[in-house]
């Protein structure tokens, strides 16, 4: 399972220079064996749009958000070398890694982990099979 809240600002005063407060949504879960692939980059409409917004070049930034605060500033740089999301059927998990070496070895062991999984699935369909 995949868990995770999002952070949520909940009260930011525009143009008085104070930091924006943020509080924990929600607990969301994804049951691995939904998850369908994950896939590189800002691919998902979701990681677009926020480019959009933010006019955020598609390059490779320098450096990526490596402290509670940058992560939360709304500057942060959102490269396709940080991006990684984690799809299934129902929509999918956006993230953005401190760095391309983070983001690939959460990527790596994604893959290691499904991959596990869905052997499994597929031993115990072949298994089923070949009993009848």
């Amino acid at each position: 399972v995949i868990e995770w809240k999002t952070e949520q600002i909940v009260n930011r005063s525009e143009g008085d220079g104070s930091e924006p407060k943020f509080s924990l949504g929600p607990v969301h879960i994804i049951k691995l064996r939904d998850v369908v692939f994950v896939d590189v980059g800002k691919t998902t409409a979701a990681l677009q749009l926020l480019q959009e917004k933010k006019g955020v070049s598609d390059g490779s930034g320098s450096g990526g958000a490596n402290s509670s605060s940058e992560r939360k500033n709304a500057n942060t740089c959102i490269t396709n070398e940080m991006c990684l999301s984690i799809l299934t059927r129902n929509g999918s998990l956006d993230l953005n890694a401190a760095n391309k070496l983070e983001r690939d070895a959460l990527v790596s062991c994604f893959c290691l982990i499904l991959d596990t999984i869905h052997m499994d699935k597929v031993a115990r369909v072949a298994k089923n099979h070949s009993s009848h």
